[in-house]
């Protein structure tokens, strides 16, 4: 598998956040596998679009005319959105120094938790994993870096795109911008047979990685006695639990 990092690396220290609810926890403990999910099984219907397809839905008359005459005049043939989303896939993560309210209600309700872990460790992690990954279902890249948010239905912003990371997958709307992702995106060849549902990267050195975990801030403490009590039945020790640093009232 080839390996890319998108734009610049992280400055030393950075940390990376996922919100659970607590069954994808569990399941993220017990297997010790990140998880990817398919491009077109995301919310936003946009994800991956190029500059010839975002001029095309969101553009001018002028731009959309452009779009379909660079279309028309390429050598290259372009998939359809919806035929890239299903090549595609995901593992997102928060880049943030903090705990965020809007990640919180957005993947979480009062029984989920979040996972900081240094993005050094975990990105040493997975590129190491993925070089060795099984490559029956022609996984051929994995990409990694900074998502970019531009305002989609503003020329200067759509324009822009031109002069940037050529790798698609890395930009989103601004409406998505608190959502401050780091991703990690896998390319399947457009030659491979069958449909991959999702992608699983086993981390062999799941239990070598620390990670702190935060209970969601209005969680009740007979919730957080079982989160306690479940990773201690697995002797999992580089799982260090935390009350949130939030105060939020219960309505």
């Amino acid at each position: 598998m080839k390996i890319k990092q998108v734009g610049t690396p992280l400055p030393e220290g950075s940390a990376l956040w996922r919100y659970f609810d607590f069954q994808k926890f569990l399941s993220f403990m017990i297997e010790e596998c990140v998880f990817f999910n398919r491009m077109d099984k995301m919310e936003d219907m946009n994800e991956g679009i190029s500059i010839n397809q975002l001029q095309l839905k969101f553009g001018t008359e002028r731009e959309k005319l452009i779009a379909k005459l660079e279309k028309a005049n390429s050598n290259k043939k372009e998939l359809p959105l919806e035929r890239r989303q299903r090549l595609y896939f995901l593992s997102c993560w928060l880049i943030h120094h903090r705990e965020s309210v809007a990640m919180w209600n957005s993947y979480s309700d009062d029984s989920g938790i979040a996972l900081k872990v240094d993005a050094k460790k975990l990105i040493d992690s997975i590129v190491k994993e993925s070089k060795v990954l099984n490559d029956s279902e022609k996984l051929l890249h994995l990409y990694y870096g900074n998502v970019h948010y531009k305002d989609f239905f503003n020329k200067k912003d759509r324009s822009s795109f031109k002069n940037e990371e050529k790798i698609l997958g890395f930009h989103k709307d601004t409406c998505y911008e608190h959502e401050h992702e780091y991703r990690f995106l896998i390319k399947q060849d457009i030659k491979a047979k069958g449909e991959v549902q999702f992608v699983k990267l086993k981390l062999n050195n799941f239990k070598q990685i620390p990670f702190t975990l935060i209970y969601h801030p209005k969680m009740e403490p007979w919730k957080k006695d079982n989160i306690r009590r479940v990773i201690e039945s697995f002797a999992i020790i580089n799982i260090n639990c935390k009350d949130s640093e939030l105060q939020l009232k219960n309505w």
